[in-house]
């Protein structure tokens, strides 16, 4: 961790984000896999979105090969945590390409198909926020795939009848 600090804090960060335009893919591919392991780190994660990285990233995540469109979901999932990076993100465009993703059930896609179950028990059971920003996201899901639509609704469905059935024995 302390070497991802280090080399960040050198400029690299601002390299490898100009580098998220390049016209040769493998240049492209190769710096957007390294942002990922950068973004763990706070200060790194603030140093990326300074260097106004969200566009670039959600350039790789249209134009990218699978693996830099999946690392490019990973650096912006981890930038979504910086409170001003998230209307940026959402307003990007990057909403078409993260469905394609997930549809396609890329490697990853696969490993992280697992955000519907999450996003509803959000709506359940979470904070008046969460709930509100689960619930967008799932609207947004609904909106553009009905097989996502099933899902949320089977798992909502199911989330009602169990408040109702502890509701009934308590």
């Amino acid at each position: 961790m302390d070497n991802r600090v280090v080399i960040a804090n050198c400029g690299s960060i601002n390299l490898l984000v100009n580098l998220l335009h390049s016209k040769d893919m493998k240049v492209q591919e190769n710096a957007v896999i390294t942002l990922p392991n950068f973004s763990i780190n706070d200060n790194n994660r603030c140093s990326i979105a300074n260097a106004n990285a969200i566009e670039p990233l959600i350039h790789a995540l249209h134009k990218g090969s699978c693996e830099a469109k999946e690392n490019s979901v990973a650096t912006l999932f981890s930038l979504s945590s910086i409170e001003d990076c998230k209307m940026e993100i959402g307003r990007g465009g990057s909403f078409k390409p993260l469905m394609d993703l997930l549809e396609n059930r890329t490697p990853r896609g696969k490993n992280d198909e697992g955000g519907i179950p999450i996003l509803a028990e959000v709506v359940e059971l979470g904070s008046a926020r969460g709930k509100e920003n689960a619930a967008a996201t799932l609207l947004q899901l609904c909106t553009n795939s009905s097989k996502f639509c099933n899902i949320a609704q089977q798992l909502l469905r199911y989330f009602r009848n169990q408040r109702h059935g502890n509701a009934l024995r308590g």
